[in-house]
Parts: C-alpha cells; sequence; structure tokens
C-alpha cells in the first residue's frame, strides 16, 4: 500500500528536476510558502488528522450549551491562502472533515495576501492565493473532480457535479492596517464572526 500511495502521490507532486524546493528554507520555516510541501505534510499525516476530526466532533456534545449556542456540527477551518501549510492542504482537511459522521457544513475563513504582504519573505503569496483561489472557484461551480489517494485513510474521490468542499468561504483582508497589525486586526475580525455565525439567534 505504501508504496501505492507514493505513486498516487507523484501524480501531482512536482518533478524536482523542474521545481527547485529549498532545503534548508524549509527546514527554518516549515512549507516556505510551497504548497506542494503543504500537501505532502496532510500525506504524512492523514491518520492523525483525521482521528483529531472525528474525536473533536464527538466532543461537542458535551461541550455545546444549547441554550446559547447552535447544535449543528459545523467544522470551521481558518487558514491563509497565501502561504503553503494551509493553501496546501485546505481542500483535503475539508473533505475529510466533511465526510465524518453526521457530515457537518465546513465553513473557511481565508485570510488573503494582502494581510502578509509586509511581512512577506518568501515572494509567493500572491501566487499562492491565485491558485488556492481559483481551485476553490472551481470546486465550488463543481467543474473539476477531486480525486486524493491517501497511505492510511480511505481515498475521496468527488466528481464533477459532486459535492463541492464548502458551506461557506468567507474572505478576510486587513482592512487597510500594515504589519502585524493587519494579522491582529484580521484574526479578530474572524473571531467575532465565528462567534455570530454559531450563535443561535442567527443560525439558518
Amino acid at each position: 500500500n505504501g508504496g501505492l500511495a507514493w505513486q498516487n502521490l507523484l501524480k501531482w507532486f512536482p518533478d524536482r528536476a523542474k521545481v527547485r524546493i529549498p532545503t534548508s528554507e524549509v527546514e527554518a520555516n516549515g512549507a516556505s510558502q510551497l504548497r506542494v510541501l503543504g500537501r505532502l505534510g496532510f500525506f504524512e499525516n492523514d491518520e492523525v488528522i483525521e482521528r483529531m476530526i472525528r474525536v473533536k466532533l464527538n466532543e461537542l456534545g458535551t461541550e455545546v450549551d444549547p441554550s446559547r449556542l447552535s447544535e449543528y456540527k459545523r467544522v470551521v477551518i481558518v487558514s491563509s491562502v497565501a502561504g503553503g501549510t494551509g493553501a496546501g492542504m485546505l481542500i483535503d482537511i475539508a473533505y475529510v472533515a466533511r465526510r465524518q459522521l453526521r457530515r457537518p457544513r465546513i465553513y473557511a475563513y481565508l485570510l488573503l495576501p494582502e494581510v502578509f504582504q509586509d511581512v512577506d519573505s518568501g515572494g509567493r503569496i500572491y501566487q499562492n492565493a491565485y491558485a488556492c483561489l481559483r481551485e476553490l472557484a472551481y470546486l465550488k461551480d463543481q467543474q473539476i473532480p477531486f480525486d486524493a489517494e491517501y497511505e492510511r485513510i480511505p481515498p475521496i474521490h468527488v466528481p464533477v457535479l459532486g459535492e463541492e468542499p464548502f458551506a461557506r468561504i468567507f474572505l478576510c483582508s486587513g482592512d487597510g492596517f500594515a504589519g502585524a497589525d493587519a494579522i491582529k486586526i484580521a484574526t479578530h475580525q474572524i473571531a467575532e464572526s465565528i462567534l455570530g455565525q454559531l450563535q443561535r439567534t442567527i443560525q439558518e
């Protein structure tokens, strides 16, 4: 199975002879704004990630106060579309979360590249954002299939005109702020929005 999983991985992982992956930079900065490395990280930890999603969903039954919050289960993914880690594994995580018991609705709050433009060190934030948002647009309109063969967890096969990964996507900018202030403002707005979405008074 390991050999087959590796063969499937090589179908989307770029040829090292054509794409330069700076090893020293990756060791110091994680995925280093390389989306393929972010997705590789998911494939390397697929079983752990799905298990933790399942555990946390099961725990919700005892943690939710039904008088204040909705009892409907949702998975909220907060990520940037500008880097390598989040933008690389975002879609895989959404589909894996969506197939759990009771099929929770998946929401995404995505930080846009301008939030990070004053602290950008890799020079790939706009390219990553374009690629990620374009993939999400195609999947939302169900124009392309999504197929993923993992090593330790069941595969995902979503045909054209199949299900989209997210129930809703919210795009978040820094509202004109710069540097660390932009990141702080954007994440604060995301936290307030998530709480608002969960309140029973605005539950769909």
